[in-house]
């Protein structure tokens, strides 16, 4: 049904925030993405294209163009067909969205905050009904770390995943926080706390280490850009300091609680590195390192040697974890082989799959958000963070071929892109 413009703006705002509300949730996404792309075909007469926008087109549209530009490397056409329709988004959202004038973000941005933020609770709170054991284990001390791992698995995704989301929206609510804070207004300062504690309980519950690191850069950014606005350097400087002692102290007052989180940022983390591409030599490797750095960085090695010896072009999207899998059994790294690890960085896995053009194509991809910071006129602090949340992210995973990865990345790039091309 062709709708009016003004009908089509307001569906169009309704469809993004439920979208971006429910990322993590694959199945109610995917219903949600194909009613949005449906509507927006239907009522395509409203949609405002224009060569200005071609430029960011082209770069969120990276991973789809280069799907489909190396779609002749994989052994099996279908399968790569696969991998171009995972990423289609990447083409709609710009489509949309981006030329979408009419959108108020503000509006969106808060009622994803407080969407997600229900959803969790709710959830949170089905997992204590339906697992009380695992609660039981947790208050008593026992395998403190199943717990968020648990929590993640019963959503339908896995913790380092629903974590990179939390920490954007904990970011958002302290950015809402940060403005109600500058304008004085003591009832949204009060709300705004109690939304962002909750969301970074989230973040402490799920318990993954690079989530951590990317609030407090966040956080940071935010503190920075917003107060520097208002009030001096120095001013700005101090207040960062004391915010992020502040974060530290909330921080360490949950490892008391949780004394495990102490061995899994040092001990666990750290240990046996000097087994790098020789994992098979620790005994019960499953047990020992399945979570270790040791075993990221085996990976990673391994990885790049897969990248070099299919450079310039690579081995195309379908083919790329199947030529690291016959890497490791070539190199007899059987424990590798064995669980068929994805590569936990998302360079190296564009690097294997396209070569030097995914390599360049992904970093361009991942650093938009410096570019178009500097071109928008509101949420840059925002937009920055975002930026580094994904990009750190892929340095220790690989969210470009995930579905939750895609959509969220295709997703806000697109939104605070738009903001580029209002006028304030």
């Amino acid at each position: 049904m062709i709708v009016s413009q003004e009908r089509y703006n307001l569906i169009n705002q309704i469809l993004i925030v439920l979208i971006a509300s429910t990322i993590v949730f694959r199945p109610v996404c995917t219903i949600l993405l194909i009613i949005f792309s449906l509507f927006n075909l239907i009522n395509y007469k409203h949609i405002n294209l224009d060569k200005r926008y071609l430029k960011d087109m082209l770069i969120i549209g990276i991973p789809f163009l280069l799907s489909l530009l190396f779609i002749f490397l994989n052994d099996n056409i279908l399968q790569g067909l696969k991998t171009v329709e995972k990423v289609l988004i990447l083409i709609i959202f710009p489509l949309t969205i981006l030329t979408n004038r009419n959108l108020n973000i503000k509006s969106i941005l808060n009622y994803y905050r407080k969407i997600f933020i229900v959803l969790l609770i709710f959830f949170l709170i089905r997992f204590i009904v339906i697992y009380p054991d695992k609660i039981e284990k947790y208050i008593n001390g026992i395998d403190l770390i199943e717990i968020g791992y648990q929590y993640a698995i019963s959503l339908g995704t896995h913790a380092p995943a629903l974590n990179m989301h939390i920490a954007f929206l904990t970011i958002v609510n302290f950015y809402f926080l940060v403005q109600s804070i500058l304008k004085k207004k003591m009832n949204n300062i009060i709300y705004n706390i109690i939304l962002f504690l909750i969301a970074f309980s989230f973040i402490l519950i799920v318990n993954t280490r690079i989530a951590l690191i990317n609030i407090f850069l966040g956080c940071l950014i935010v503190l920075f850009f917003e107060f520097v606005k208002i009030y001096s350097f120095k001013k700005t400087i101090l207040i960062s300091i004391i915010s992020l002692i502040t974060f530290v102290g909330i921080t360490a007052i949950y490892t008391k609680i949780n004394p495990y989180m102490l061995d899994k940022y040092s001990t666990v983390t750290f240990d046996h590195m000097d087994k790098i591409g020789k994992l098979d030599e620790i005994e019960n490797p499953e047990i020992v390192v399945f979570n270790a750095l040791v075993t990221r960085v085996s990976i990673w090695k391994a990885s790049y040697e897969v990248v070099l010896e299919n450079l310039p072009f690579g081995t195309g999207a379908a083919d790329g974890k199947k030529e690291l899998n016959k890497y490791f059994e070539r190199t007899n790294q059987q424990f590798l082989a064995k669980y068929e690890f994805p590569i936990h960085n998302q360079i190296l896995d564009y690097g294997i799959k396209f070569g030097f053009f995914g390599i360049l194509g992904v970093l361009v991809y991942l650093l938009y958000p410096i570019y178009k910071f500097l071109r928008i006129s509101i949420y840059q602090s925002l937009f920055l963070s975002f930026g580094v949340i994904f990009f750190i992210s892929n340095l220790t995973d690989d969210f470009l071929i995930r579905f939750d990865g895609i959509v969220f990345s295709g997703l806000f790039y697109t939104l605070f892109s738009s903001i580029s091309y209002k006028k304030y």
